[in-house]
């Protein structure tokens, strides 16, 4: 599995690469995995230069599109940068669960990668729920739907260079 993987992830050279909550637990793996023979996959993923924001759960309601892409790119540095093992091996906590601008360090890049991976459901202050894992009918007293929080940040999305609608 691991080797059809590899070369099938080899193939994609300059497409787009979607990294979502199981794809960084595999790039640790990965990593782990190839600490003493070939690294180059594990560059190919740190290092691709993609200009995309695809979210794998959803966006906080108080991120706007460009607040969302300024936070993915503070993680993807992090990813490129010396420090990538570190913060791996500090990513998995569901805390804190709230946003705030005075978070830093691995709080803060933990923070935005379950954001963008994880989150299902949020309050009205923007606090995530981690424990259910059912569709929008188990939806927890108290919280809603990302998509559909309160005080949500909407606007239209931009166009891109084709003139189609990107979400955001």
């Amino acid at each position: 599995m691991q080797r059809f993987f590899h070369d099938e992830l080899r193939q994609l050279r300059d497409d787009l690469i979607l990294m979502g909550e199981r794809s960084l637990d595999m790039t640790r793996l990965v990593l782990r995995a190839v600490e003493t023979g070939d690294d180059s996959l594990a560059l190919q993923v740190r290092h691709h230069g993609v200009t995309v924001l695809m979210v794998h759960a959803g966006v906080l309601p108080a991120w706007t599109c460009e607040k969302t892409m300024a936070l993915a790119q503070e993680v993807q540095a992090v990813l490129r940068g010396p420090d990538y093992a570190d913060f791996l091996a500090h990513m998995y906590s569901n805390l804190p669960d709230q946003w705030d601008e005075g978070l830093q360090g691995h709080e803060r890049l933990r923070l935005i990668v379950n954001a963008l991976t994880r989150i299902r459901f949020c309050d009205a202050q923007g606090r995530m729920e981690f424990d259910t894992k059912e569709g929008l009918a188990a939806t927890p007293a108290g919280f809603s739907p990302w998509f559909d929080a309160p005080g949500r940040r909407r606007r239209p999305a931009p166009r891109s260079r084709r003139g189609r609608r990107r979400a955001c």
